[in-house]
């Protein structure tokens, strides 16, 4: 199943936010891969958000036998990020997101500001940040997946 990404331009920042409608975990993993690899993070900073059907994404040296230790009671497929990171499970419910910059440009508030922009122009979700830089609604939830469904 080929996978379509939408794209828009923040109105805030000069980044590109890129959308996957994928909910295939190899083909949004394949495409993080290949922004890495292939694109100039140095002039065009960038967002991509994605959404992963069922499955536990583990780290480049992670041991899938250590680490995935369940029998699932559904599907649920396992992936190996190439970036690294840790072990976690992905649903319908989770939004998952990269920012491609560099290092020398990296602002936690700015990108926390280009999340909560891209919540409300595509979800239509208003959040706020806190003095933690926490991501909340309504002042209260951080966990803001399970108070709107995305996707």
């Amino acid at each position: 199943m080929a996978f379509i990404v939408r794209r828009f331009y923040s109105s805030i920042f000069e980044k590109t936010v890129m959308i996957s409608r994928s909910t295939d975990v190899f083909e949004n993993l394949a495409l993080e891969h290949w922004y890495y690899r292939y694109s100039d993070f140095n002039s065009k900073p960038m967002l991509l958000l994605w959404i992963n059907s069922n499955c536990v994404v583990i780290g480049r040296h992670q041991n899938p036998w250590l680490e995935v230790n369940f029998v699932p009671t559904v599907d649920v497929r396992i992936a190996r990020r190439n970036s690294g990171g840790g072990t976690v499970f992905h649903d319908n419910g989770n939004l998952n997101m990269t920012f491609f910059t560099h290092r020398d440009v990296y602002n936690r508030r700015h990108n926390l500001e280009l999340i909560v922009e891209t919540l409300k122009n595509e979800w239509n979700i208003v959040t706020e940040i806190n003095k933690r830089e926490d991501i909340l609604v309504g002042n209260k939830y951080k966990d803001i997946w399970h108070c709107f469904q995305i996707g």
